[in-house]
């Protein structure tokens, strides 16, 4: 987790030119890499990606020029890859439509400047899905930017440095289901433990058959996960992954979001 502290005075619009020189209050010395390097015989290695330049990112974000109170959360991700140090397809959102326009200007900006260490699995880079959230608070006259990685909610992620699990991208057959709509939006809730393996799945579309519940289900299991991570410990997460059928394939693909 990442914070910017504002002055009491001086929020500037949409429009400016990004702050430079801000006051900054470094909630943490640095995000640092966290090596799970006592695991028990037959676990992985693992090392999650981590974002290394936020702050002064964060820093040159324009405030909003807002009068009263409020609280902003940006929610985005990008694909890491295994020799690559910036993201791909990265994309931002905000669930309030009068933050479009800023969330597009963090989605251009940060895909394209910040850097991120490769994640690892048994020492050899790999492909992942890293999650992060932005979130503008302005209380009492003064604001602050914190970043987070993960999108879960910021007073739940707890401890002082919380990464979210993180999707490793490898071969694996999709599920199908020939009965289902075309883009019609398919939810499935699962945990995943201190290893990254994915249990506990719930199909939570009920309209499915039961050979296409069993096909979900077994694609979830399938996947592997660099595990949620609190101050450098392995900790459970949760899943929701969305899955929809597109054009005339019966194979489904999907899209993932971590919580917590």
């Amino acid at each position: 987790m990442r914070i910017i502290f504002y002055p009491r005075t001086g929020f500037y619009p949409f429009s400016e030119t990004p702050l430079q020189g801000v006051p900054m209050v470094r909630a943490f010395a640095t995000v640092v890499l966290v090596f799970f390097a006592s695991w028990a015989s037959g676990k992985p290695d693992y090392q999650p990606a981590t974002i290394e330049n936020d702050l002064e990112l964060l820093a040159q974000v324009p405030f909003p020029e807002i009068e009263e109170d409020f609280d902003i959360l940006i929610r985005c991700s990008g694909y890491v890859r295994s020799n690559k140090t910036r993201f791909s397809e990265h994309v931002c959102f905000s669930e309030a439509r009068e933050f479009t326009k800023l969330s597009l200007q963090i989605d251009e900006w940060f895909g394209k400047e910040l850097l991120v260490s490769p994640a690892k699995v048994d020492g050899e880079s790999v492909k992942v899905l890293l999650k992060y959230s932005i979130r503008l608070l302005k209380s009492g006259g003064r604001g602050r930017i914190t970043l987070f990685q993960h999108h879960g909610d910021p007073e739940e992620g707890g401890g002082d440095i919380y990464l979210g699990a993180q999707k490793v991208f490898s071969k694996f057959e999709r599920p199908r289901c020939h009965t289902c709509s075309y883009g019609t939006p398919m939810v499935a809730t699962a945990a995943i433990d201190e290893s990254g393996n994915v249990r506990d799945v719930h199909i939570l579309s009920p309209e499915l058959t039961d050979s296409c519940k069993a096909s979900l289900a077994k694609s979830l299991t399938r996947q592997e996960f660099i595990p949620a991570v609190r101050d450098g410990t392995e900790v459970p997460s949760r899943l929701v992954a969305t899955f929809k059928r597109h054009g005339s394939s019966n194979a489904l693909l999907g899209s993932h979001c971590h919580l917590n």
